[in-house]
């Protein structure tokens, strides 16, 4: 495997671990979405020409994610009424 390979799997793995703390941690919600999405925009970029688009899909949605989400929110399930 070489560097780029290994690279991009890595930053890959990462979105997905900073994706799923986003769901997990609501306080760490906002600054774990923007860290995925970071993570996924090079995914995105430099393998345009095959998978690319997901991740670029991906990375926009957690952009957006973050923006609309705010930093006390707990999950629907977390909630109680």
């Amino acid at each position: 495997m070489d560097a780029l390979a290994l690279a991009l799997w890595a930053a890959a793995g990462g979105g997905v671990l900073a994706a799923v703390i986003a769901v997990r941690r609501p306080t760490y919600r906002r600054a774990a979405l923007v860290v995925a999405a970071v993570l996924f925009l090079p995914i995105g970029v430099l393998g345009i020409l095959s998978v690319g688009a997901v991740f670029l899909a991906a990375s926009l949605v957690c952009l957006v994610l973050a923006l609309l989400s705010r930093p006390g929110d707990a999950p629907m399930a977390a909630r109680r009424c």
